[in-house]
């Protein structure tokens, strides 16, 4: 059977989003003098974070690029944490007046990706699609 669209698409956007993660990683790790120097408090912990997602998403992207059952029963846990995580992060740890007035905004949007993927990934045609191993 050969993979639809719909999921060479969703597996290619999982591993934008663990992208996104390893380069804000990245862009964290090669900037922190620069930060500490301007003030931003920023713990060694958002760089492990990113990384652990990083990983994860893209590992998960590989399982659903390679149609396996362990990588659409990753991704169905990776994505929904991820954006949990994002939203915990937020309301806890983000003071700047600029993001928190976008609180709803990304409530809203975790909760329509969220259950957008929840809902593609256990569609009939698309769970068939996987092979079990």
């Amino acid at each position: 059977m050969k993979r639809s669209t719909g999921l060479t698409c969703f597996a290619l956007w999982v591993f934008a989003l663990g992208g996104y993660s390893l380069a804000r990683a990245w862009v964290l790790l090669h900037q922190w003098v620069v930060l500490v120097e301007v003030g931003a408090s920023i713990s060694p912990l958002v760089i492990a974070w990113s990384v652990l997602w990083g990983v994860g998403l893209i590992v998960a992207g590989v399982g659903l690029w390679l149609r396996r059952e362990w990588g659409r029963r990753l991704a169905l846990v990776c994505i929904p944490l991820y954006y949990l995580c994002g939203l915990i992060n937020q309301f806890v740890f983000v003071r700047s007046e600029f993001w928190r007035d976008r609180d709803v905004a990304m409530v809203v949007i975790a909760v329509v990706v969220n259950t957008f993927a929840l809902w593609f990934l256990s569609r009939r045609n698309i769970r068939r699609q996987f092979k079990k191993q």
